[in-house]
């Protein structure tokens, strides 16, 4: 019922068990200047109570990012990125939730009671992040000693000055160098191996090096922590040879090796040089994904700092969605052929889900970024940026080459291409594509063109979307869910609407009392905002205003913190009483209005009891609008 509290609530919004932690995450809070921790991420300005600045999260000429010292919030009204202090450390160091508590309690010397994390590995982590940063110490050092492995670089095109950004080193090819060097620090076995720097051997008399003759690269994490090595061979260095049974000297050296995964280091969450690349992400908004850690570089070297790599081919719903948090748009530029490039192609879905446009770089064959920069220049590399087609556009013209220009060639791609098409869930998208495809296909026959396109819609009605999933009952009510607005007599979008009442609960403790009183989840048309009802109606203790700052301390979901920053910090919520009420009024009319459809769509199918629901909605919204039938377009 609307107005009942929440099931799940244990009327705090906060675990009984977790009060502990609770109480120390509300101290943080309220002790953490919010001002102190933008500052040095965005130069601010006084703007009456407020501070405003440019977004350090999109491109941003005109200031829009605003920060709200007595409400303890930022917001940036160009992009729609905000929250409190926990969620702008979140999101400009990409650290989890437990990660930025931690960070601010230790700048504050508060103790993290209660928290959930075990301390053990916490001092693990830290532990292992000691023994990597000693590691790249070392094989820093050891590449000043290594004239060989100094050509190597510089033979590829790297200056001292590119070395020393991205902290390159040297393993030598002794068996057990580092082991020894990091023995003499004090370290035990135990936490070398651990690392993954070193591997016990079999005899059980201590370890040797993993990394031997290679060229080292540091793998930092979003805290600016070594926690992991990639090694690449070097033409002309060898290992020592194997000892003590411990033989790999008859297989041939990997040309790259990574560490293994540790407590410290998940492959499926790092992306290579992301420290360096985050802000230049920001500012240029886009990211440049590459495959290797020398096509990062030298893209780095050639001005294009927003660049990253995976570490190994795989894509993961945790790389989609650091780079969410820093742009709007990723150019994948891979070899047309590599791992990689089949990888984005793959991963199509995440990119979607998480909003993320994806745009090809298209490298001639065999080419990577580290290869077309030396061979044309940042200039051409620029050029090709762009020129660079949807990821969907790419992959229907990779279909359609790899198929003969023949009938049988054109119908097999013809089951390909609908196989892709019905993957985009998008009716308006797949149009498009469709037309595209044909007229290449058939240029200038009017004709086969118009064949084409009726037979892929034709096909592509067969295949069920994976978004429309069923024609059922609940697929008619998703439809109409996410159909556009509504819009009242005078042009006022439901979205608009809903924003108004939103901020007058966030804003206002009469009005939010009422309101929640009044609403539930199923009177907001937009799914972003039934969550925001359902964050605030499940958080707030008492039925009125909840506190934002406390609303926010443990939501970690971007676009709802970003939204409840927003409203709270817009003067949208200032509206007279009697304008909510005709708010509430039209919100109701439009949930009917959605109910209405859904039942109007299995007409043919409806009990006496729906259609006794029908006849009722009919008449209700009849009456609220005065003007317009059900099963008109209410637009």
């Amino acid at each position: 019922m609307p107005g009942s509290p929440s099931v799940h609530s244990s009327g705090d919004g906060k675990p009984r068990s977790g009060a502990r932690e609770a109480r120390s995450i509300d101290e943080i809070r309220e002790r953490t200047s919010i001002v102190e921790i933008v500052a040095p991420h965005v130069s601010l300005k006084r703007a009456g109570r407020r501070l405003t600045g440019l977004c350090p999260f999109h491109p941003d000429k005109a200031p829009s990012f605003t920060v709200d010292p007595d409400k303890g919030l930022w917001h940036c009204f160009g992009c729609g990125a905000g929250g409190n202090v926990f969620g702008f450390l979140m999101q400009i160091e990409n650290l989890t939730f437990p990660e930025a508590a931690r960070k601010l309690a230790e700048r504050l010397g508060v103790d993290l009671k209660g928290h959930r994390e075990d301390s053990r590995a916490r001092s693990l982590r830290d532990l292992l992040a000691r023994i990597n940063g000693e590691a790249a110490s070392f094989f820093r050092r050891q590449l000043d000693d290594c004239a060989l492995a100094r050509d190597y670089l510089k033979g590829r095109g790297l200056s001292d000055e590119i070395v020393a950004r991205f902290a390159l080193g040297w393993a030598p090819p002794e068996w057990d160098a580092l082991y020894k060097h990091l023995r003499r620090q004090g370290y035990h076995d135990a936490d070398i191996e651990q690392s993954g720097l070193c591997v016990a051997r079999k005899g059980g008399d201590g370890c040797y090096d993993r990394f031997r003759a290679r060229v080292m690269f540091p793998i930092l994490d979003a805290q600016e922590r070594v926690v992991a090595f990639s090694g690449r061979v070097v033409e002309g260095a060898e290992a020592v040879g194997q000892q003590g049974g411990d033989t790999e000297q008859d297989q041939p050296a990997p040309k790259y090796i990574n560490s293994s995964e540790t407590p410290l280091f998940q492959k499926g969450r790092t992306l290579y040089a992301f420290p360096l690349a985050r802000k230049p992400m920001g500012e240029r908004g886009r990211a440049i994904l590459v495959e290797g850690q020398f096509d990062v570089i030298a893209c780095h070297a050639a001005g294009f700092a927003e660049t990253v790599a995976t570490l190994g081919t795989a894509l993961t719903e945790d790389h989609v969605q650091v780079l969410r948090r820093h742009t709007g748009r990723v150019y994948a530029a891979y070899d047309s052929d590599s791992a990689g490039m089949k990888a984005v192609l793959r991963s199509q879905d995440l990119f979607e889900a998480a909003k993320l446009e994806v745009r090809v770089v298209r490298l001639p064959p065999g080419s990577d970024p580290d290869s077309f920069l030396a061979e044309h220049g940042p200039e051409a590399l620029a050029q090709e940026i762009e020129r660079a087609v949807t990821a969907m556009d790419y992959r229907l013209a990779a279909i359609a080459a790899s198929h003969p220009d023949t009938d049988d060639g054109r119908l097999a791609m013809m089951g390909e291409v609908v196989e892709a098409l019905a993957q985009l869930g998008d009716a308006v998208a797949q149009t498009h594509y469709i037309a595209r495809l044909a007229e290449r296909c058939y240029p200038g026959n009017r004709d086969r063109v118009r064949w084409m396109e009726q037979a892929l819609h034709r096909e592509l009605r067969k295949i069920p979307s994976r978004r429309r999933g069923s024609t059922g009952a609940a697929g008619v009510s998703a439809t109409a869910e996410s159909a556009r607005s509504p819009r009242d007599g005078q042009g006022v979008g439901a979205a608009a609407v809903e924003r108004q009442v939103l901020a007058a609960i966030l804003q206002s403790e009469v009005a939010g009392r009422w309101l929640l009183k009044e609403l539930s989840a199923h009177d907001f048309c937009d799914d972003i905002h039934r969550r925001v009802f359902d964050t605030i109606k499940t958080k707030t203790k008492d039925i009125g205003a909840p506190d934002v700052e406390a609303l926010l301390a443990g939501e970690q979901e971007p676009d709802v913190c970003g939204l409840i920053s927003g409203l709270a910090l817009t003067e949208d919520g200032k509206a007279p009483d009697a304008e909510l009420r005709k708010a509430v009024e039209r919100l109701r009319e439009w949930r009917d209005a959605r109910r209405c459809q859904e039942l109007l769509s299995k007409a043919g199918e409806l009990g006496a009891a729906e259609l006794n629901e029908l006849t009722e909605l009919r008449r209700r919204v009849s009456r609220l609008t005065g003007r317009r039938s059900i099963g008109e377009d209410s637009g």
